[in-house]
């Protein structure tokens, strides 16, 4: 398993299965444009699945209609091939 640091906001990613597929880790900002989005509303390419969100000391499996909300600490797999894309999204700002 390879960690490392991701330019822009991504806190971390791990790399699995001969780097096919990574999990990154980052934090809604305040100024960021999925913020008090539903994951169903956002724009994200098929092969990424947020898996879990730790808001307020509880974590929790979102499901589509979940609202993205500041400090909310989200963790998605990605396959490789789209991780930009998706690191884009989760990053783009107000």
């Amino acid at each position: 398993i390879l960690s490392n640091l991701h330019k822009g906001g991504v806190l971390s990613s791990i790399s699995l299965e001969d780097e096919a597929v990574e999990i990154i880790e980052t934090t809604i900002e305040e100024d960021s444009a999925i913020k008090n989005i539903k994951i169903e509303e956002l724009k994200l390419p098929a092969g990424c699945l947020f898996l879990s969100i730790l808001r307020d000391k509880n974590c929790f499996i979102p499901h589509g209609n979940t609202v993205l909300k500041h400090k909310d600490q989200v963790a998605v797999l990605t396959l490789k091939k789209v991780l930009k894309t998706v690191e884009k999204v989760i990053n783009s700002k107000v």
